[in-house]
C-alpha cells in the first residue's frame, strides 16, 4: 500500500526527514572532529537541499493562515495572531476571547510549547475556543515552528 504525503511528495519530505535526523543524531551536524558530516547552515541560512522554514511557510499557509495572521500589518484574524507570539503568555493577545483554562494558564509560547501545542488536536476539547486538528508529523511541526520563529525574528520568510 502506497504511503501518501499529503501532496508534498518524497522530493520534499525525505530531505526534510534526513536533515532533521542529522540534527537530532548524537553530535548533530557540524560536530568538531566529524569530517564526514557537513557543517550545519549558519543562522538564517537554509540547508542547500532543503529550506525548512520555507516548508513551514507552505504548511502554515495551508493549515494555519485561515485563522491566524502572522503579518503584523494584517487586519484582525479569527484566532490570535502569531506575530510576536514567541515569549507571549498564552491567552493574552488583546481583542480575543479565551477559555478560562487557557487565559488562566502560565503557558508562555516558545519553540517547545508551540511544538507540544501543535502536536495535539484540540477539536474534541470543549473548553478551548480556538481548535485545530494537530500536526502528528514531527518534521512538519518542526517546519511550522521554524517558520513561526523566523517570522517572529523579522526574517523575510514571513513576509
Amino acid at each position: 500500500m502506497a504511503h501518501h504525503t499529503r501532496g508534498f511528495g518524497n522530493g520534499v519530505l525525505l530531505p526534510a526527514l534526513a536533515f532533521a535526523l542529522a540534527m537530532l543524531a548524537p553530535g548533530g551536524l557540524g560536530t568538531a572532529g566529524n569530517s564526514d558530516t557537513p557543517a550545519a547552515p549558519a543562522a538564517g541560512e537554509s540547508s542547500p537541499n532543503f529550506d525548512l522554514a520555507g516548508f513551514g511557510r507552505t504548511l502554515y499557509e495551508q493549515r494555519c493562515s485561515n485563522c491566524h495572521a502572522i503579518d503584523p500589518a494584517a487586519n484582525k484574524s479569527i484566532a490570535p495572531p502569531l506575530h510576536n507570539v514567541i515569549g507571549r503568555r498564552a491567552g493574552s493577545a488583546k481583542g480575543y476571547t479565551y477559555s478560562v483554562k487557557l487565559a488562566g494558564s502560565d503557558l508562555v509560547w516558545d519553540t517547545a510549547t508551540l511544538d507540544e501545542w501543535l502536536e495535539k488536536s484540540t477539536i474534541a476539547t470543549p473548553d478551548i475556543r480556538y481548535r485545530h486538528v494537530g500536526i502528528k508529523d514531527a518534521i512538519e511541526r518542526l517546519a511550522v515552528v521554524t517558520f513561526i520563529t523566523a517570522a517572529n525574528k523579522g526574517s523575510s520568510v514571513g513576509k
